[in-house]
């Protein structure tokens, strides 16, 4: 890690409740960037069912996001200590690091508004790229009675720092008007990123030609956002993955969701354009 600073790139995964592959996506994009030649952090903050550990292949049983917010409230959060807490996921040619979320969901209060997004202020200071995985609920009004802590300050923390926000939803009818309702609240947070919808396991041959077109139009009437992109449905990519522990970005020959998945990376977070981002998605 280079001990020069800059200003990285704050970009929160977020979807409604169900499963719409947003931990998994989020990793394949990670991987896009590092192969892109950028220092890549991912945090996994989804304090309701933290995932990341597994997905990137680790068999650790460890919270390096706990074992940082302690440190950094006791003030002993130095580049060196950081360094530490980090998980070094190796690529052929490229690298990423990371912050492993609660290793149990009962430990979420550890985590805390302020307490994150000041994480996230530092970890942007080392990184380019800082992508934060974070559960689906916005509801503000969830406290513990107890410790008077609120229940989702993690993933509004996350957002109200981020630069780039990727909302996920899946087209089928439960996916889509699950996200059109929580949109309303992400809505409400009044954020300054920018918000990039994905719809992912996309399959036109069961929902139609026309589907496409219907479902961005149900998407900018409804949760006033346009699509940025469409990943196709590809089971045996996405169950490998899993089964492998690797990113969808590190498996198998080249297919047209993994293409949609380094395409996007490359040119809406990125930023390359449409035809470099076109070219490098096609060669994997």
């Amino acid at each position: 890690m280079s001990s020069a600073t800059v200003e990285g790139q704050v970009v929160v995964a977020w979807s409604a409740a169900g499963s719409t592959g947003r931990s998994t996506l989020l990793a394949a994009f990670a991987c896009e960037l590092a192969k892109a030649n950028q220092r890549v952090l991912v945090i996994d903050a989804d304090v309701h069912a933290p995932s990341m550990i597994q997905i990137l292949g680790f068999d650790q049983n460890y919270s390096g996001l706990s074992a940082a917010i302690r440190m950094q409230s006791h003030g002993q959060l130095d580049l060196p200590a950081f360094e530490q807490l980090l998980l070094d996921f190796e690529m052929p040619k490229s690298r990423l690091k990371l912050l492993a979320g609660i290793t149990m969901v009962n430990r979420w209060p550890e985590v805390g508004f302020e307490n994150l997004r000041t994480l996230i202020k530092f970890a942007c200071t080392q990184f380019d790229f800082v992508l934060v995985d974070v559960a689906a609920s916005l509801e503000t009004s969830l406290v513990d009675s107890r410790l008077l802590s609120e229940r989702n300050a993690a993933t509004l923390a996350a957002l109200s720092v981020a630069t780039h926000v990727i909302a996920i939803t899946t087209a089928d009818v439960i996916g889509l008007n699950r996200f059109i309702w929580a949109s309303e609240n992400l809505r409400d947070l009044k954020l300054d990123a920018q918000t990039y919808v994905v719809v992912n396991r996309f399959n036109q041959e069961v929902l139609g030609r026309k589907a496409v077109a219907e479902v961005s139009e149900a998407i900018a009437r409804f949760a006033k956002h346009e699509t940025s992109v469409f990943i196709e449905e590809d089971c045996s990519l996405f169950t490998r993955s899993l089964r492998e522990g690797v990113p969808v970005a590190l498996v198998g020959k080249n297919s047209a969701a993994k293409q949609a998945v380094a395409q996007f990376a490359l040119g809406r977070l990125l930023n390359l354009p449409s035809k470099s981002s076109r070219r490098l998605a096609k060669l994997g």
